[in-house]
This record gives structure tokens, C-alpha cells and sequence, in this order.
């Protein structure tokens, strides 16, 4: 869900930073011209007087650094585990996605043109695999947004512990367990995101990607039934329920956008608990549907299945015969990076084609 600065107030905070230094500065420049010293000396006092107080090059008006930002609002995070409004733990994550959204595709790969043209009479994307089935409320998303979704739980920073309600962002569970709510959370801009997916930041880049996270905070996917253990004390959780993907709050300075991200308690138990691991270097090298057939694949050691079925997972909108180069292609190209072995049998005539092979 996308929210105001509810969180820790983090605009005001930030533009309280800034006019204490800008104040500071003032006072300083009096006090040297009163001394006598030169405007030329007086401007390098005051840029070393910046640098002193984390805006490093860039000026008052403008705004902090991000790593300026992200200290004040991480002390904030401080200051309110101290307050008893939840345990805060500091971790590196690794490359882990959801099982759940791996094995069902709620990302075409396609335009969000073609992706909005999917959407059924309630403005809904229904989706049904053997793991899972339901609907994908909200704007139009693509593998373009999974992308900003990956680079998201790859620069999670934070694991927050305690009542749903006292969250920065407070939240609620669909989790039957006593245990404190758990929540992830992180502070990133348009830039370091753009840095992480290893994409050039600036111009039209930027606005697409910040379109993309505000995208991702308004997405909410409904599940009918859902194969999964980490969720519910039955294997199979046949109660409908709605979760987010991620819950934002976005401070924007000038041409930087500032994000607190937080990803919703049954996100973070599956980042947790419930995963596979998608190598966005391998990820990186691939065509959208080539990442959509990776990103399936990585939920197997081993796969054995039509082709048509794979087909059908990926949500894709290509005929047959260009979904099958698609795949020869992602395929080779998986094989070549010694990530698996495979062949693909049948000759799609009297034969259905069915993609065979295991993880390497």
C-alpha cells in the first residue's frame, strides 16, 4: 500500500535537518565576515561546513545525501525499538523470491498495455496453477515490476518484530501464529535500485522505475487456495485472503526519490521461510519471457513438462511457435552459463513437445 510519511514523519524531519544547517551556515558566514575574511574564503568555509554535516555536495535547498536520509530515519527506527514498539534486527539478504510467486506468475511478460488488456470484468488478473490460485488486483504489472520487486528483497535492510499496529507503517496478518508480527523493511532510491538491477539511473529511466514502485505498492493479490506450508497449520490454506506485495512511503527531493519500503508480513515469512533463490546475474542476461521461464525453472531441481503447460504458466501472450524460440533460446542460453542441462523432446505434431532436463 502506498502511504504518506505517516511512518516517522520523514519530511518533516528531513526539512528540519536541513533548515537547522541552513541556519548554522548563516551564522557561521556572519561570524567569519565580521572577522574580516573574504567572500571567496567565507563560500569554503561553508561548503567544508556541508561536507560536516552529510550534505557532502550538494546544497541546503536541495536537500540531504541519501545516506544522510537514511541515517536520520534509521535513528528513528532506533529511537522506537528504545520505546518498545518493536525489535529491530539488522540482516544481509541473499537472493531469495517468494516459492509462492515464483510458481505462480502474476507478471506477464509483456507491455502493460497487453497486461491491462488481461484484466476481467472486476479489473482483475486471475491466475490458477497446481500451487495456487486467485486474482491480481490493482495497476497492470509486468516482469519490468518484478524486476523493481527483486531489487527490492535484495536491498532489504531491516527485520522488524513486534505488534502489527506500531509498525512504521502499521500493518495486519493473515498469519494464524501467537508470534510477534515480522515484518522487512528498507530505505532505497530510484538510483540505488537502478544500481542493484545494474541499469543506467537518470532521464526517463528514473520516472519509469519510480512509476514502477508506487505500481508495486498498489497491488494486491487475492488468493483462493495456495499450496504452502509457512502459511496456515494445513498444507493446503483453502481460507481466501489478500496480501500486498510491499507497502511504501515516498519522499521525493528534486529529481531523487527517497522510499521507506516495508514488505508485509507474509511476504517476509516466504522470504524467510518459504523460497527460491533467482540469480538476477543469469536473470539479467534473458528476455522477459526467457526470465519468466527462468524464474519457474528455478523452483525445480529437476523439470519435466509439456511445453504448452510451461507455456501457459508464463502468462504469456505469444503464439506457440514463438513461445517455442523464445524457449529454445532462454534454454541455450541457461545451458551455455552452466546453469542446467536440458532437451526438449517431441516434435510438436503427433508428438507434444516437452521440455526435459535438471539444475547443474
Amino acid at each position: 500500500m502506498k502511504r504518506t510519511m505517516s511512518i516517522v514523519k520523514m519530511k518533516d524531519i528531513l526539512e528540519a535537518r536541513v533548515s537547522e544547517i541552513e541556519e548554522k551556515q548563516k551564522r557561521a558566514e556572519s561570524e567569519l565576515g565580521e572577522q574580516g575574511y573574504t567572500p571567496e574564503i567565507i563560500q569554503e568555509f561553508s561548503a567544508e561546513l556541508r561536507a560536516i554535516e552529510g550534505e557532502g555536495a550538494t546544497t541546503p535547498r536541495r536537500g540531504m545525501t541519501t545516506s544522510a536520509m537514511s541515517s536520520i530515519c534509521r535513528q528513528e527506527l532506533v529511537e522506537r525499538e528504545r520505546k518498545g514498539d518493536f525489535k529491530l534486527t539488522s540482516f544481509t539478504p541473499g537472493a531469495e523470491y517468494p516459492m509462492v510467486l515464483a510458481r505462480c506468475n502474476i507478471f506477464p511478460p509483456t507491455r502493460p498495455s497487453i497486461a491491462a488488456e488481461m484484466r476481467d470484468k472486476e479489473l482483475s488478473m486471475p491466475f490458477n496453477t497446481g500451487w495456487g490460485e486467485g486474482r491480481v488486483f490493482g495497476p497492470p504489472i509486468t516482469v519490468y515490476d518484478e524486476d523493481t520487486l527483486l531489487a527490492l528483497a535484495g536491498l532489504r535492510q531491516e527485520a522488524l518484530e513486534g505488534r502489527p499496529e506500531r509498525m512504521p507503517l502499521p500493518t495486519k496478518s493473515i498469519i494464524p501464529f501467537d508470534s510477534p508480527t515480522r515484518v522487512h523493511c528498507l530505505y532505497v532510491t530510484v538510483a540505488e535500485i537502478e544500481k542493484f538491477l545494474e541499469k543506467k539511473s537518470g532521464g526517463s529511466g528514473h520516472k519509469r522505475r519510480l512509476a514502477s514502485v508506487k505500481r508495486l505498492g498498489n497491488v494486491r493479490v487475492e488468493f483462493s487456495r495456495m499450496s504452502d506450508k509457512s502459511v496456515g497449520k494445513k498444507k493446503e490454506f483453502k481460507k481466501t485472503v489478500t496480501i500486498s506485495l510491499i507497502d511504501v512511503a515516498t519522499v521525493e527531493e528534486g529529481n531523487e526519490s527517497f522510499f521507506y519500503v516495508q514488505f508485509p508480513p507474509e511476504m517476509a515469512l516466504w522470504l524467510d521461510s518459504s523460497f527460491s533463490y533467482i540469480d538476477l546475474k543469469i536473470r539479467n542476461q534473458l528476455t522477459d519471457n526467457g526470465k519468466v521461464i527462468h524464474k519457474l525453472l528455478s523452483t525445480q531441481s529437476n523439470f519435466n513438462m509439456f511445453t504448452e503447460t510451461l507455456r501457459e504458466l508464463t502468462k504469456t501472450n505469444l503464439t506457440k511457435k514463438r513461445f517455442m524460440q523464445e524457449l529454445r533460446a532462454a534454454m541455450k542460453k541457461l545451458e551455455s552459463l552452466g546453469w542446467c542441462e536440458y532437451d526438449i523432446l517431441g516434435n510438436g505434431r503427433s508428438e507434444p513437445h516437452k521440455l526435459v532436463g535438471k539444475r547443474t
